[in-house]
């Protein structure tokens, strides 16, 4: 991966490391630690070659080394092995195949001297295949392709078994599935399916290194995280893979270098203060790692010399290495999870946020449109109403979004602000017991009045009442 550049790739496991960072920040949980602080590494030395400003593979060899750059900008030709004394001049005695890689990430070596190039990077995932380029002392290319058997994968780890079998280590947050081919290697080229051969969940640790944000976004202990090389012991008898931080070394039972490292418990070197760390290999007599990083800011590539922690046996798991952190609840979430997992719970947040703002908005909507049906309801009693009758007035103009009740009778006297047309001085004296007025007196029990007399037994109407009468309304038994 090309230092500072936000790819797809890191889009995605930000993605992830934002949603576990924000659980783990809930809980406030401390980040898991070595027993011991880790000692920085010896510097070999600084190297000056600018093919390799971006060092991604390294072998030893016994005139110094052998290194690979990052050939990811796509401007890449030839496959270029570059040789290397013990002070990190270049020799001139390099080895350029004639092929076109796409993003070469790591290199091995076998007992004959052929270079093993793994032309494996993808930080978009979209690859069809990927590559194995063996370049010969003499310079000649041979091309091994091959297919994944799911989806395609960043991968920047390269083991070469003593059988010459290679095993593809991917790059994956928290995790690195092991393939190798199912059948022998074709060297016409054709392409070859992969098979899963293996896996190894990868802890976080507070060994500090590696790059500390890409574009603004803080990448946290992630980098501990992501395997970036690889390297098998020239004996066969150890592996080992490297993280921007950290490398974790294995004890190889017989020469299946996957099924060791699914089986087995690693020993944990950790690798400080690496700007971008992604090559590792052993020295010529196995003793040590030598790594290598890319350059940093304001700081040239450079090898380190590192004295590995002592290393499990290759299939107890009952055994606790004191380098071995913590299991923390970050780490929970990610091992339950997977990144896939992360990726969807982040998805299925955002999904639901959606829902809700379309189920607030379609009730904001309807409570809206409720309202304005009320009004127009109202308006509508108010034409149609004809005179004498008095419609129900509602005492909560609320339509009803905030608890209010819509049409609720309340009494028949007059509120402010409507209009005196409709809502007149009471008519009251029409029913039994009725105020005393001009135009009552139309029923039992009414008021006197020159034009009452409109029921059974009412008086004849028009007649003026004498001064000496009694009060009596025109109804039965009524006088006159």
């Amino acid at each position: 991966m090309e230092h500072g550049q936000l790819t797809s790739d890191v889009r995605r496991w930000a993605a992830a490391i934002t949603l576990a960072g924000l659980v783990a920040a809930a809980v406030a949980l401390p980040a898991p630690a070595f027993a011991k602080d880790p000692k920085p590494g010896k510097k070999l030395c600084e190297v000056s070659d600018e093919a390799l400003g971006e060092l991604s593979g390294l072998v030893a060899t016994d005139n110094g080394y052998a290194a690979i750059g990052d050939g990811s900008d796509g401007n890449v030709t030839t496959v270029d092995v570059i040789a290397l004394d013990d002070n990190c001049a270049s020799t001139g005695q390099n080895i350029s195949g004639q092929v076109e890689p796409s993003d070469p990430e790591d290199l091995a070596v076998d007992g004959k001297g052929n270079y093993w190039v793994a032309d494996t990077g993808d930080n978009d995932g979209a690859r069809p295949s990927i590559a194995l380029h063996k370049v010969t002392p003499d310079a000649q290319v041979s091309t091994y392709r091959f297919t994944y058997p799911d989806n395609a994968v960043d991968c920047e780890a390269l083991l070469m078994q003593r059988d010459g079998t290679p095993i593809f280590a991917t790059k994956e947050l928290g995790v690195s599935n092991l393939y190798a081919p199912e059948g022998e290697l074709d060297p016409n080229g054709a392409e070859a399916p992969l098979k899963k051969v293996g896996s190894v969940k990868i802890k976080a640790t507070k060994t500090k290194g590696g790059p500390e944000e890409i574009n603004g976004i803080p990448l946290g202990d992630a980098p501990s995280r992501f395997v970036t090389g690889g390297a098998v012991s020239p004996d066969g008898k150890k592996a080992v893979l490297r993280t921007y931080t950290d490398a974790y070394e294995w004890k190889v039972e017989g020469s299946d270098v996957a099924k060791s490292i699914k089986d087995g418990k690693p020993a944990i070197t950790p690798l400080p203060e690496e700007p971008q760390g992604e090559a590792i290999t052993y020295t010529t007599d196995g003793k040590k790692f030598v790594t290598g990083s890319e350059i940093g800011s304001g700081t040239a590539p450079a090898l380190w010399s590192y004295t590995p922690a002592k290393a499990a046996s290759g299939s107890d798991k009952k055994k606790d290495d004191e380098a071995a952190p913590e299991k923390s609840f970050l780490d929970t979430i990610i091992d339950t999870l997977g990144p896939n997992g992360i990726l969807w719970a982040v998805a299925a947040v955002g999904v639901i946020g959606l829902i809700m703002v379309i189920i607030g908005g379609r009730v904001i909507w309807r409570a809206r449109r409720n309202k304005a049906n009320a009004h127009s309801l109202r308006e509508s009693l108010d034409k149609d109403q004809q005179d004498g009758y008095e419609r129900p007035r509602y005492r909560d103009q609320d339509d009803g979004f905030g608890g209010g009740k819509l049409f609720e009778p309340v009494s028949g006297h007059r509120q402010d602000g409507y209009q005196d047309d409709y809502y007149d001085e009471p008519r009251s004296g029409s029913v039994y017991g009725g105020h005393d007025d001009p135009r009552s007196g139309n029923v039992y029990g009414g008021h006197d009045d020159p034009r009452s007399g409109n029921v059974y037994g009412g008086g004849r109407p028009g007649r003026d009442r004498r001064d000496d009468e009694p009060n009596s309304g025109t109804v039965y038994g009524g006088r006159y």
